[in-house]
């Protein structure tokens, strides 16, 4: 017997021999990465939700801006009296500029939206804006570094602010001719050289995802747990049938044996009645024979003595012992 033939032998004996072992630990496997597709599915439409719903807010960000930049501003800035500046608050005649009016848009929302938090910064802020619209941390750097290489695309990641995973999200502050010429002009603006489609800063979107997580972690130990229960159904199930088989086949075997047995001791009668035929038959040979030898023997003394001579000499013994009675 071959190698590859006493692989396969020792296989299927395993497989029959522990096939309930084998499903269990199939089922097992199966629930272990049905579970783990499900949470990294969970994982991927959090993220894909956190992502989608910072983009919708940072580009209403950015169209309401542009809104009232075109739609306010450029109508009130030539009308005598009224003040477009960084510094309206406290003047009844004074409205924000673009910028500071997105600025306090972002604070209204930061406080208003359980932990979502909206902010502006940039390389060149203006000398009154430096504590606020500069840059902070590593992923502040990374991104506006980023976007100014690719001013089209957004720079987003996932970290762990204060505990909570975040989803950071970076969108490019493209400058608008409006725009342009503002910065350009204005005596405190730290460059004057902007041209329209450079990045002028960039518009972060922080918002956490721990009640999303947590929401997900919830429904998710819930389907385990159904799966779970279904699954431990499913293989008592398996089991049941399995074990009705395994019994059928107990009593089926116990059957053929028994019939086996049967067929056996059948046999032996047979051989011992054939014996016995065989016995008979000779021994009805040997009768046979006996009665012919018998016959011819006869036959043979009846050609030597005729049947008259043997009369009178059973006449002369017969008045023989009659006379000699007395």
């Amino acid at each position: 017997m071959s190698l590859f033939s006493k692989i396969k032998k020792w296989f299927l004996k395993l497989l029959y021999d522990k096939i309930i072992y084998i499903l269990v630990i199939l089922f097992v496997a199966g629930i272990a990465i049905a579970i783990s597709s499900m949470f990294t599915l969970s994982h991927e439409l959090i993220e894909s939700q956190a992502l989608q719903s910072a983009e919708v807010l940072a580009q209403s960000l950015r169209e309401s801006r542009s809104l009232y930049s075109s739609e306010i501003v450029n109508r009130i800035k030539n009308i005598p009296g009224v003040e477009v500046t960084h510094n309206y608050s406290g003047k009844s005649t004074a409205i924000p500029i673009p910028a500071t009016y997105l600025i306090e848009l972002n604070h209204r929302i930061s406080e208003n939206n359980l932990g979502t938090s909206v902010r502006l910064y940039s390389r060149y802020p203006f000398s009154w804006r430096k504590a606020g619209w500069g840059i902070r941390d590593e992923f502040e750097e990374e991104a506006i570094t980023f976007l100014e290489k690719n001013p089209q695309e957004v720079f987003y990641r996932i970290e762990e602010m204060d505990g909570n995973p975040t989803l950071r999200y970076a969108q490019p502050d493209i400058m608008k001719p409006s725009c342009v010429a503002c910065h350009n002009s204005h005596p405190d603006s730290p460059k004057r050289d902007w041209k329209v489609g450079q990045l002028r800063g960039v518009l972060e979107v922080k918002q956490p995802l721990n009640n999303m997580v947590l929401q997900s972690r919830n429904s998710l130990s819930k389907t385990s747990f159904q799966l779970g229960g279904i699954s431990l159904l499913a293989v008592l199930g398996i089991i049941l049938v399995l074990a009705r088989f395994k019994l059928a086949n107990q009593k089926l075997n116990l059957s053929l044996k028994k019939t086996t047995s049967e067929l056996n001791n059948v046999n032996v009668d047979l051989q011992t009645a054939k014996k016995e035929l065989t016995q008979l038959t000779q021994l009805t040979k040997l009768m046979i024979k006996i009665d012919v030898d018998q016959d011819e023997r006869q036959k043979e003394v009846n050609e030597i003595v005729d049947c008259t001579t043997f009369d009178s000499i059973a006449e002369l013994g017969k008045k023989w012992r009659s006379d000699n009675k007395d």
